[in-house]
Formats: C-alpha cells, structure tokens, sequence
C-alpha cells in the first residue's frame, strides 16, 4: 500500500513508475466546492477540475504501464453528483461529470488487460463537506439508517470548501406515471 499526494503530480508520477507492477490502484481523492455558477470564481473551478479530473488522469496515465503489466484493476471513488443535478453544484458537478466519463473511457480502451471502475459511496461519515447536524439529516433518509463510514484522520478544510456540506434538501425525483394523460 502506497499514499502519493497527487496534488503533487512530479512526486506521483515519480512512485507509480517505480513500481513495476500494480495489481490494485484506489483513488480516493478530490476536492468540494458549494455555490451558485455566478459567485464561483476561476480559482475554485480549477481546483475542482485538477483535484477531481486533471490529478486522477495524470496518476492513471502513469500507472498504466504498471497495471497492464499485472492485469490490474482501478477504482475511483466518485459522487452522485456526477448524475444527479444538485442546485449551487455547478462546477462540483460538472468536474466529476467529467471524471466519470474518464472512468467510462478508459474502462473501454483499457479493456480487456485493465479493468475500471468507480464507486459512488453515497452519503460519507468524516467527509469535510458534511457537518454533523447535515449529516444526521440525510443519515435518516437512508434505507436501513447505514451510511458510509470513512475511518481516516480528519483532513484541515481546503481552500474554496463549503463547511456547510450539501444541502439538507437534496431533489426528490418524482416518478413518471405512465399511461394517458387525463
């Protein structure tokens, strides 16, 4: 088990091509940001795209020789928020758009030597962007009352996230009824 930084993208690079061969790479990273498209500024839209897309793209290309070399398999850890529209989660959402569909690429031009997929873990115990308050809120909403419980040393707040976390009142979607209308 290795941890790299990929906020430090020489030092990355530099582990994963010493490693020969990789049978199992996680990434697990990534950054937050909260708030309408108008009042978010350049500096926090390129720090969604490089922690969410540009950092995990310049990691898995390093690591290919190593994992076509083992038959390896990658796992992203990624967001509903990828799929699900959320309101003043713009440039959140659009950057893990992006890396799923870098998942979805690389699954077919990897294949069959490479396997990739992502998780979407849902609601995350010990993620910054959710407060304690915010968390039980949507912890009640879950089936089964059984969250994801992320057991790792706190991470200090980056520069641009939200404390606050995602709003307590995420979309319900409603369902189609089918049939005539009348």
């Amino acid at each position: 088990s290795v941890a790299v930084d990929l906020g430090d993208s020489e030092a990355a690079t530099a582990v994963l091509r010493g490693l020969g061969q990789l049978d199992l790479l996680v990434l697990a990273s990534g950054t937050y940001a909260r708030g309408p498209l108008g009042s978010t500024d350049d500096a926090t839209v390129e720090a969604l795209l490089d922690a969410n897309v540009a950092a995990p793209l310049r990691v898995l290309r390093a690591a290919e020789p190593a994992l076509r070399l083992a038959g390896g398999s990658v796992v992203l850890l990624t967001d509903l928020a990828a799929t699900q529209p959320w309101r003043d989660h713009a440039a959140y959402a659009a950057s893990k758009a992006a890396q799923r569909h870098l998942v979805r690429c690389l699954a077919l031009e990897w294949a069959p030597h490479v396997r990739v997929n992502a998780v979407a873990p849902g609601l995350v115990q010990g993620a910054a962007a959710v407060d304690g308050e915010t968390f039980e809120a949507l912890a009640a909403r879950i089936p089964g009352g059984r969250p994801f419980f992320l057991h790792a040393r706190a991470m200090p707040p980056r520069a641009g996230v939200d404390p606050r976390g995602p709003p307590a009142n995420l979309p319900v979607r409603k369902r189609r009824r089918r049939g005539r209308r009348g």
